[in-house]
């Protein structure tokens, strides 16, 4: 056994009892620790949470669009592709497409597009597309810009959130 004094055995007696009022300090520094991290964290989740959120709404902002193009699209198509039978679509100068009211016009190809791009703006509202009050809107310029050419609008409306949303698409129809 190594010699040891009393005043050796104080001193080692000292030092620990410096060494745990050290670490009871440090004990409540880390705690303190702890909490501001914690509040970091929680920041740094909401600051995530908030851009999902954002992303969500513009990712459905797209969709409307897209839907809105793809309806839109597809009545100037099927004017484009009758163009023979351009009459029976601008009785009026325009042709409405209402789902929530429909009324065909008179001719049989018209009424049959007609009721195509009903049930087309039907599906997407089963499909979860809440498209409200949307309705189309065909305008009719003829011999706009040219004779044996008619200037087509197609127009779609819809509410969204309390405001009323457009989508357009001019074309021009050759008629034969």
């Amino acid at each position: 056994m190594p010699f040891t004094t009393r005043s050796h055995r104080a001193g080692a007696l000292a030092w620990r009892g410096a060494m745990v009022s050290a670490l009871s300090r440090r004990s409540g520094l880390t705690l303190i620790e702890i909490l501001i991290s914690v509040v970091i964290l929680a920041i740094g989740i909401l600051g995530v949470t908030a851009m999902q959120t954002a992303s969500l709404s513009g990712s459905l902002s797209t969709r409307y669009n897209d839907s809105c193009v793809n309806i839109v699209s597809d009545a100037i198509d099927r004017v484009q592709v009758n163009s023979k039978m351009i009459s029976e679509y601008k009785s009026g100068g325009s042709l409405v497409i209402d789902p929530q009211s429909p009324s065909p016009p008179s001719g049989t190809t018209a009424a049959a597009d007609y009721n195509a791009i009903v049930a087309k703006m039907q599906s997407l509202q089963s499909g979860g597309m809440q498209l409200e009050n949307a309705r189309l809107t065909l305008a009719f310029q003829s011999d706009t810009p040219l004779a044996g050419v008619d200037t087509v609008t197609a127009s779609l409306t819809w509410q969204q959130k309390g405001q009323t949303k457009t989508c357009q698409i001019t074309n021009l129809v050759y008629k034969p």
